[in-house]
């Protein structure tokens, strides 16, 4: 922004600019601390301008040329204050240098003096023309000048300052935020990992579904048990109709009919152990599944199922049945026995015309062994 004042001498300060203290006998004051850079080579200019300053409360600093006002640029100035003179056959490219290194957020405001002459060069004529072309936030001002129209100026660069240092702060702490948000979305990222990770470790199943039927998540069993490839074929879906389609006598099972369902509408446990789950391909197999209600902030918002698959547990069941089925058989038979009892029943075989040997009933004679005996 470029201001062009003219000969400023009203004291009234810039227009939309913030307003000019007063204090004493109708001086102005600056309304709060600023560290302005001088840099006016020609007689007391700096000095009077300097004193001025510090008699309105604000800390003034002279630069010995244009160097080291570039250098002093990135410590803190609030504002520069320069006269046409200081750019008189002087490299300006230390000054564009620490311009161009300013923060995105920087724009440092110069207050420049000029003095118009009679036959100057059109170029020169034009005020701020050896200003670099990265100055942009700028007020010119033309000599000769009152205290308080130099005063007004610098209150403009000084509220020019103060709400880009606003800026500043806020972009801090957005990006404070930010990394706050970051970090924090990072630990839940984490928490989740943990969580799948303590689910994929579970040998039964489990899988959780909303109010509507949707599942939510699952682990690593139920995708292995089910059939399925990835977390990504499951999450959003319906699966009712997939895996839970029919009862084990092969009739049709609704869903407004399963138990799981039901939990997650009305918030009813359920523990469930003649039902079939079925396979990608169709393939069933029996479970036994137990599913409870899920509430948030006190509200129903679903329900989680775990299950496992019941084919070996009722192979070995079936297999110890029919066991005891032949041991039974054996036993009605008189083929050995009872149980537990030590002893064996003997009796003759239809093949041979052997005789029974005596029964556990018929009296025995016991004598000891003994070598003089026949």
């Amino acid at each position: 922004m470029r201001l062009e004042a003219g000969t400023l001498r009203a004291t009234t300060p810039t227009l939309g600019t913030p307003s000019v203290a007063r204090s004493g006998a109708g001086q102005p004051a600056a309304t709060g601390p600023g560290h302005v850079l001088i840099l006016a080579p020609i007689g007391r200019d700096a000095q009077n301008v300097l004193e001025l300053l510090a008699g309105h409360g604000l800390r003034g600093e002279v630069c010995d040329g244009l160097p080291a006002l570039a250098a002093r640029i990135g410590d803190s100035a609030d504002a520069v204050l320069i006269t046409e003179e200081a750019l008189l056959h002087v490299d300006a490219t230390p000054l564009v240098a620490a311009l161009e290194a300013q923060p995105d957020w920087s724009d440092l405001p110069f207050v420049f003096l000029f003095s118009r002459r009679q036959g100057a060069q059109p170029q020169v004529q034009r005020p701020g023309a050896r200003l670099p072309s990265r100055v942009t936030n700028v007020m010119l001002l033309e000599r000769p000048l009152g205290r308080e129209s130099l005063l007004s100026a610098i209150d403009w660069a000084l509220g020019s300052r103060r709400r880009q240092f606003l800026i500043r702060d806020q972009i801090m702490t957005l990006s404070l935020q930010a990394a706050l948000l970051k970090h924090n979305e990072q630990e839940l990222e984490e928490s989740r990992g943990y969580l799948r990770d303590l689910l994929d470790s579970a040998q039964e199943g489990f899988y959780a579904i909303d109010r509507e039927g949707r599942t939510t998540v699952c682990n690593a069993a139920f995708r292995r048990m089910l059939g399925f490839g990835s977390h990504a074929e499951i999450v959003g879906r319906s699966l009712h109709d997939v895996i839970h389609h029919s009862r084990a006598d092969g009739s049709s099972y609704p869903a407004e009919s399963c138990p799981i369902y039901r939990t997650a509408r009305d918030g009813t446990s359920c523990h469930v152990t003649d039902e079939m789950l079925y396979r990608q391909g169709g393939v069933g197999f029996p479970v036994d599944y137990r599913a409870q209600p899920v509430y948030r902030r006190g509200e129903l918002v679903g329900a989680v199922c775990t299950f496992s698959d019941l084919t070996e547990s009722l192979r070995a069941e079936g297999a110890l049945r029919a066991a005891n089925e032949r041991l039974s058989l054996a036993l009605n038979s008189g083929a050995v026995g009872a149980p537990g009892s030590g002893r064996c029943r003997w009796t003759a075989s239809p093949a041979t015309n052997a005789s029974p040997r005596p029964s556990p009933s018929t009296p025995r004679i016991s004598r000891p062994a003994s070598r003089d005996l026949p």
